[in-house]
């Protein structure tokens, strides 16, 4: 018994190296990738919480006050009050740590019908758990609710022998309350699951399960639900868009490994989704390897699952599909839902082969790439914001990172090594000022100490945020949802719905930034979601000032100073700080 417990902490401590790591490094918690969190979900589940609180004007801080409660994608969840009761920082990382532990035990639940190895039963549930440590836009991550750490648990309701009780019903009905519609994806994959271990599907209580938890995602969706049925217009026409046979084909072996976001050549480009995806890199071809060379047949069909996934995907970016939602209005609903999210389902899949490979006899081999990529997903926070630190990488020499980059990605790993060595200094690592600009954590971009003067100029005016399309780094004062999360009224936003109306009216104010750029006018007229004020060179600002004063806008606020005749200085560097500068519109 005490050796089972001792599993359990093990694993458990290798799991919370993902938050002390950090702490003891930076003393902050750190968000490894904004998509999806900081610069739009995190802030929903915020005004959610405040809209909890009775607070409902928080609904009215995005798009010049053309936004609904309704319209929030989480709005009927009930582990959203937890953003009501602690403010936004500690609301979050409690919701994670919560869904992280839920995860652990739906999945360690599941896994002991498979196997009754306990080495294996909580490597294999940290590996689940750490499936949202890492790169993951594809809605993986835990600020999305529990539709993925219900999966293991509609897998176990199905394959467990006896009859479903009413703690069952009620499980069941409280991860549907706290799930996004998408996860109704998911059916497909649990179908084919339950079919592989128990080899036949008992349909009654698959309809029993499955009734039960879409019947609670309807529930707690039932706005969108009501929003996509309905005759409101909003603003997201296309979703998906169709590529050639050749790119999609790629991009179809590319998903079976779970590598969508990997270039070809990723030493010569776009190094850091490698770095990011290295643990689902030596997990997956590991065990790929494993499979072409033991041949198993019962192996081969579970992965055939994978390529089905993979397969999904590869045909909604077709031609064909692309033109049929184009032109039946009624299709609209699968336009919006994004099909290809159920690529998100491939790293479970693996994770669920991984324990299965390993039920009866342990492959020491894959355990050992187990156990790494676990360690990897933990302190994979660490790697940029520890790299960039000890370099002080904005204030160091141009000539210095260029030779640094050329060694690299020559593959000259030895210089680069000696090179970095003589870089470094530790003392940075404690220095603040310097961590502020590399560490992704709540404080460092929302800046919320920073914000809270401002809003004392700006009180419950607002604000038109303009956006550098250009800046690569993720921590420069430029996304508009920070002045939302520092309860600051701006014209623009984001959001998946509001309405088409107001899209129109804000390209007006924009509209000469979209002309002289072809990808962010492509990105705002087809899938429209972010309203943002874009603009391309700050020395030649186009924005039409008085048109967004006309429609309710008073202050423009900008990360870098901009001379135009229709803005009048409030304060430029702001607070002693560059990239805070307040203007008013005449």
């Amino acid at each position: 018994m005490n050796t089972k417990i001792n599993f359990h902490l093990f694993f458990l401590f290798i799991l919370s190296l993902f938050y002390l790591l950090p702490f003891i490094v930076f003393g902050e918690l750190i968000i490894q990738h904004p998509l999806d969190r900081f610069d739009n979900e995190i802030v929903f589940n915020g005004m959610i919480g405040r809209i909890f609180k009775g607070e409902f004007e928080a609904a009215k801080l995005m798009f010049n006050g053309n936004y609904e409660a309704l319209f929030f994608t989480r709005i009927f969840h009930p582990l959203i009050i937890l953003f009501a009761i602690l403010d936004l920082n500690y609301a979050y990382w409690t919701y994670d740590i919560l869904v992280q532990i839920i995860s652990y035990i739906t999945f360690f639940i599941f896994a002991k019908k498979i196997s009754k190895d306990y080495f294996i039963l909580t490597l294999s549930s940290s590996l689940f758990v750490s499936l949202s440590t890492v790169y993951s836009p594809v809605m993986l991550a835990s600020i999305f609710g529990l539709g993925v750490a219900a999966i293991p648990y509609l897998i176990y309701l199905n394959i467990k022998n006896k009859n479903l009780k009413l703690k069952h019903y009620l499980i069941l009905f409280f991860f549907g309350l706290n799930t996004h519609f998408y996860e109704i994806l998911v059916i497909p994959v649990v179908l084919l699951l339950v079919f592989f271990f128990n080899k036949k599907i008992n349909i009654k209580k698959f309809i029993k399960i499955f009734s039960t938890f879409v019947f609670s995602i309807f529930i707690s969706n039932s706005n969108l639900f009501f929003i996509l049925f309905s005759d409101f217009e909003f603003q997201r026409k296309i979703i998906t868009y169709p590529l050639d046979l050749e790119n999609n084909f790629i991009n179809f072996i590319k998903r079976i490994f779970y590598l969508h976001h990997l270039v070809v050549n990723p030493f010569k480009i776009w190094i850091k989704p490698l770095v990011e995806l290295f643990p689902y890199i030596i997990l997956n071809f590991s065990i790929f390897i494993y499979l072409i060379f033991t041949r198993r047949k019962d192996v081969f069909i579970i992965y055939s699952i994978i390529i089905f996934i993979a397969f999904l995907c590869f045909l909604e970016r077709t031609f064909f599909f692309n033109n049929l939602i184009k032109h039946f209005d009624n299709l609209n609903l699968l336009n919006t839902v994004n099909l290809h999210r159920v690529y998100k389902y491939i790293p479970i899949m693996y994770v669920v082969i991984f324990l299965y490979i390993n039920s009866n006899k342990k492959n020491l081999i894959l355990c050992f790439v187990g156990i790494f990529s676990l360690l990897y997903f933990q302190i994979r926070p660490l790697i940029y914001p520890v790299f960039y630190s000890l370099l002080d990488w904005e204030n160091l020499n141009i000539e210095k990172k260029l030779i640094l980059k050329e060694n690299f990605y020559r593959k000259n790993f030895l210089i680069s090594f000696n090179q970095f060595r003589d870089l470094i200094n530790t003392k940075n690592l404690s220095d603040k000022n310097i961590t502020k600009k590399y560490v992704l954590s709540f404080n460092n971009y929302y800046n919320f100490n920073e914000f809270e003067k401002l809003k004392k100029i700006i009180n419950n005016d607002r604000v038109l945020f303009l956006v550098d399309p250009n800046l690569k780094t993720v921590l420069g004062y430029n996304d508009p949802m920070i002045m939302v999360a520092n309860n600051i009224n701006i014209m623009g936003g984001l959001a998946q719905f509001y309405s088409k109306e107001y899209h129109k009216k804000f390209r007006e104010i924009i509209s000469q930034e979209l002309d002289i750029n072809e990808s962010i006018r492509e990105a705002f007229d087809k899938t429209g979601y972010r309203a943002y004020a874009y603009v391309n060179d700050f020395n030649n600002v186009k924005i039409d000032f008085l048109k967004a004063k006309s429609l309710g806008a008073k202050y423009v606020f900008s990360r870098k100073k901009i001379a135009n005749s229709s803005l009048q200085i409030i304060c430029e560097a702001c607070e002693n700080n560059k990239y805070l500068n307040l203007y008013i519109i005449k």
